[in-house]
Parts: C-alpha cells; sequence; structure tokens
C-alpha cells in the first residue's frame, strides 16, 4: 500500500507532465489547481480562443481500475461546477470544455490518453 505522500508526488508528477504534453500541443496554461467553490480543477488551458478544463490521473497500475474509472458522477458533477466557477473568475466568455488526462506510468515512461466529456 502507498502512503499519502507518495501519492501526492505521483499526482504532481502526473500534473507536470500533462502540462508539459497538451503546451507542446500548443495549450497555454491559464491555472494550475485552482481551487474554488466547485472544487479544483487540475490544468486550465486556453488555445486558439478555446479553454479545456483538465482533471489528470495517474496511475502505476491497473491494480485500482484505470484511471479514467476513478471520475464518479460525484466526481464529474464537481468538475462541471469547478469549470463554471472558473469561467466566472477568470472572465471566460465562451464554453469551457472538460477532459480527463490519463496516466498509465510503464516502467520510466507514462502513456497519456485523453477522454473529452
Amino acid at each position: 500500500m502507498f502512503d499519502k505522500k507518495y501519492k501526492k508526488r505521483l499526482g504532481a508528477w502526473g500534473e507536470a507532465v500533462a502540462e508539459k504534453y497538451y503546451q507542446s500541443r500548443g495549450w497555454q496554461t491559464i491555472a494550475k489547481n485552482h481551487r474554488n467553490v466547485g472544487g479544483e480543477i487540475d490544468l486550465l488551458l486556453k488555445k486558439d480562443g478555446q479553454f479545456l478544463a483538465v482533471e489528470v490521473k495517474t496511475r502505476h497500475s491497473q491494480k485500482y481500475g484505470w484511471p479514467e474509472e476513478a471520475i464518479d458522477h460525484h466526481k464529474l458533477k464537481k468538475l462541471i461546477n469547478s469549470a463554471y466557477y472558473a469561467q466566472e473568475f477568470f472572465h471566460i466568455g465562451s464554453v469551457i470544455e472538460i477532459e480527463i488526462c490519463c496516466l498509465e506510468i510503464k516502467g520510466h515512461q507514462a502513456r497519456i490518453s485523453r477522454v473529452r466529456l
């Protein structure tokens, strides 16, 4: 069993990898770990007038399921609410899309997949 410090470091590492991944595809970081009344957004990104709220899920094994399986109805509702509050906070006039960035660690490499909600 992994301790909380390990899980926190793994999550922070996954978010940093995801941010670099999105930036390499032309996305600009607006905010990281933005907390608001609705909850938290791991990454808030902008590209060509389009906005994207990203929930990053990192797994080193499938013992607890696939990364995207960690998003249940409750978490999805919090993501939607967080995006709504971020839209107001950052004065974003357009729709914020939401997606999950799934990182699966195999050895020293991370496989990244994206699930648009």
